[in-house]
C-alpha cells in the first residue's frame, strides 16, 4: 500500500460541482452525519493567523494530510481561527497538530476555546500519537515515533465539552494565549456536535456497575465486564455499561452477547496496553452478537501492536454508532449478514474497516453503511479476499455480497480511500472519498481470489490519485497483478480533479469490465490511461470527460492486448 501527493491548488473548491450537467447523481454521497464539519481555512471562518494551502504537490508536510488541503496556523499569543456556529451544539472535535518533542514521543499543551469573545475552557491538545515516522526511505509507510527527515501522521482530535453550549448564530474561537505553550498550533477542522441525554438501559439488562465496574476511577476494568459479559449471555440479556470511562487491560469475547452504552459522548473504553499478539477489543462470535452507542480509544502508534477495535467472524452480528480512534484497526471481521453502521473511525495505524475471510471463515451479506472514517494508516475501507489456504476449497473460503455504502472516507495517510481486491457480488455505491482514491488491487504480494462480478457505482471521488514511487496512479486505479478481473461494473462515478489520471488500468493478468455513464473533471493527465501491460477488454460507454490538459488525451491504450469497446470518445495512438 502506498501514502499520496495531492493535486496542485486543491481546496474546499473541490467539494462542490456546479454546473456538473446532466450525468446521472445519487442523492447524496457519504454517509449521513449529526455533526457539523467546519474549515479552519475556509469561507466558514476567519483568521489572524497564517492560512497555510497546498500549492504544488509535496511530500512530508501537514497540508498533504489535512482535509481541504490546508490549515490555520497560530504562531503568537493573541492569534485565533474563528467559526460561526449554525445550530446549537455542546460538544467540539478540534483535528489539530502541536509540534512533536525533540526527540521524539510527542508534547501536550493547552488552547483557549471562546464562545462570543468569553474564554470558556482550555482544550488539553496532544502529540503523542502522531509524528510518525519512516526508516530513512521516501515511500516508507514509517511507524516509530524516532525522528527522521520522513514523518507522517500530523494530525489528531481532541473532543471536548463546551462548557454553556452554543446557539446558532454564536461565534467559537480558538486561541493562543499566554499560557498556552506549544510553540504553534495548527488547525484543520472543528466539529460542533450535541451529546444528546445519555441513552437507558434498556429493559431486562444487566449493568456492568453490577459487578463492580467503575467508570469513575483509575483502576482496571477488565474482570468486572469480563464477569459482566458471562453473566448478560447466561441470561440472555443486554449488557449496559453505563456512562463512565472504563479501563481494559484485556479483549472481551461475545459470544452471542448484544453490548450497549449511553452513547458516544457518554460511554467510553479506553484499552491501556500495547498488546504483543493479535487481539480484539471485542472478538464478535456466535450468533447475533452487537455492540452499539459507545467510544473506543486505544494507545497504538504502530501497527506492531496489533490491537483491533472488532475481531470475528460471528453470524448476524452488528455494530452501530461506535466511535473508534487509535488501534490497529478499527475493524478486521468476516463472518455472515453483518452491519457496520453510523461509525466514526479515526486514526488507525492501518486499515479502517476491513471485511476479510481470514484464515478459516468466509465473509459473505456484509453491510458497511453510514460511517465516516478520516485519517487512517492504511485503506479506509476494505473488502479482501485471500487466497484459500492449501486444503480448503476457496468456496468455502470466499469474501461474497459485501455492500459498501453511502460512506465518508477522508484523508487516509497511506493507501486508499476503498479498496476491492477478490470475491463476487460485492456492490460500492454513494460513497465520498477525498484525498485519495477508490482501487481495485489484486496484488502478488498479498494472493487474492479472482474478483468476480460486481459493482462500482454513483461514487464521488475528490482529488483522487496517489504518487507512490512515481507511479501517478489514477483515482480510480484498477490492477490485476495475480489474478483476473471478470464481470466488473463501473458506473454513474464522479472523478473530479484528479492528481494525475481518471481511471488507470493495470496488472497483466487478464480483466473483463464495463464502464458506463462515469464523468471525469479536470484530469492532471490524461482521462484514462491502459497500461502495456494490461490484457482484456474495457466498454466505456457514456464516457463524460470534461476540462482536459492541453495536449492529453481522453483515453490513451498503451497495450496491445486491451480492446476499448463503445469508447464515447475514440482513444487516440
Amino acid at each position: 500500500m502506498h501514502r499520496h501527493l495531492l493535486p496542485i491548488g486543491l481546496g474546499l473548491a473541490l467539494l462542490s460541482c456546479t454546473g456538473c450537467g446532466s450525468a446521472p447523481r445519487a442523492e447524496r454521497h457519504g454517509a449521513q452525519v449529526p455533526f457539523a464539519t467546519l474549515e479552519a481555512e475556509g469561507p466558514e471562518a476567519t483568521t489572524s493567523g497564517r492560512v497555510v494551502m497546498m500549492t504544488t504537490p509535496v511530500e512530508y508536510a501537514p497540508e498533504s494530510e489535512a482535509s481541504g488541503y490546508g490549515f490555520v496556523q497560530l504562531d503568537r499569543v493573541g492569534e485565533q481561527v474563528e467559526f460561526r456556529a449554525a445550530a446549537a451544539a455542546d460538544r467540539i472535535v478540534v483535528r489539530h497538530c502541536i509540534p512533536d518533542a525533540a526527540d521524539g514521543g510527542g508534547i501536550d499543551a493547552t488552547l483557549g476555546l471562546y464562545v462570543n469573545g468569553d474564554r470558556r475552557a482550555s482544550l488539553h491538545l496532544s502529540s503523542r500519537r502522531t509524528w510518525l515516522y519512516g526508516d530513512g526511505k521516501p515511500y516508507s509507510n514509517g511507524q516509530s515515533q524516532t525522528p527522521t527527515p520522513y514523518p507522517h501522521v500530523y494530525w489528531d482530535e481532541t473532543a471536548a465539552e463546551i462548557p454553556g453550549g452554543v446557539r446558532a448564530g454564536d461565534r467559537v474561537r480558538l486561541q493562543k494565549d499566554a499560557g498556552d505553550e506549544a510553540a504553534y498550533y495548527r488547525i484543520d477542522l472543528v466539529e460542533l456536535d450535541s451529546a444528546g441525554a445519555p441513552l437507558p438501559a434498556p429493559a431486562g439488562a444487566v449493568s456492568a456497575s453490577e459487578f463492580g465496574a467503575d467508570g469513575g476511577d483509575a483502576a482496571s476494568d477488565t474482570a468486572a465486564l469480563t464477569a459482566a459479559v458471562a453473566a448478560a449471555k447466561e441470561r440472555g440479556a443486554v449488557l449496559y455499561l453505563p456512562p463512565g470511562r472504563y479501563l481494559l487491560d484485556a479483549g472481551l469475547k461475545l459470544d452471542g452477547v448484544r453490548v450497549q452504552g449511553a452513547g458516544m459522548w457518554h460511554t467510553r473504553i479506553d484499552y491501556t496496553v500495547v498488546p504483543e499478539r493479535w487481539t480484539g477489543i471485542f472478538h464478535l462470535a456466535g450468533s447475533g452478537a452487537a455492540v452499539s452507542d459507545l467510544a473506543i480509544d486505544g494507545p497504538c502508534t504502530s501497527r506492531k501492536g496489533m490491537l483491533h477495535a472488532f475481531t470475528g467472524a460471528a453470524q448476524g452480528w452488528a455494530v452501530r454508532r461506535v466511535w473508534i480512534s487509535h488501534t490497529n484497526t478499527a475493524f478486521w471481521v468476516g463472518g455472515e449478514d453483518g452491519l457496520v453502521q453510523g461509525c466514526r473511525v479515526r486514526f488507525t495505524c492501518a486499515d479502517g474497516i476491513n471485511i476479510n475471510n481470514g484464515k478459516t471463515h468466509a465473509a459473505k451479506r456484509i453491510v458497511v453503511e453510514d460511517n465516516h472514517v478520516r485519517g487512517t494508516g492504511d485503506d479506509g475501507i476494505a473488502i479482501l479476499c485471500h487466497e484459500a489456504e492449501k486444503g480448503q476449497r476457496p468456496e468455502d473460503r470466499e469474501t461474497r455480497d459485501v455492500v459498501v455504502r453511502r460512506n465518508t472516507v477522508a484523508m487516509p495517510w497511506w493507501a486508499s480511500c476503498i479498496d476491492l481486491a477478490g470475491g463476487s457480488g460485492h456492490v460500492i455505491e454513494d460513497n465520498l472519498c477525498s484525498g485519495t482514491g477508490l482501487i481495485v488491487n489484486l496484488p502478488g504480494a498479498y494472493p487474492m481470489q479472482p474478483q468476480g462480478p460486481a459493482v462500482i457505482r454513483r461514487n464521488r471521488i475528490v482529488g483522487g490519485g496517489t504518487s507512490y514511487r512515481d507511479q501517478r496512479r489514477g483515482a480510480l486505479w484498477i490492477y490485476a497483478g495475480s489474478t483476473a478481473i471478470d464481470g466488473l461494473v463501473v458506473e454513474d462515478n464522479l472523478i473530479e480533479r484528479p492528481l494525475f489520471k481518471g481511471i488507470d488500468i493495470q496488472g497483466s493478468h487478464p480483466q473483463r469490465i464495463t464502464f458506463r455513464g462515469n464523468r471525469i473533471v479536470a484530469p492532471g493527465e490524461d482521462a484514462i490511461v491502459i497500461g502495456p501491460q494490461a490484457r482484456g477488454e474495457g466498454r466505456f460507454a457514456g464516457t463524460i470527460i470534461e476540462g482536459l490538459p492541453a495536449g492529453r488525451q481522453p483515453i490513451l491504450n498503451r497495450s496491445k492486448d486491451y480492446a476499448v469497446v463503445d469508447a464515447t470518445v475514440p482513444p487516440r495512438p
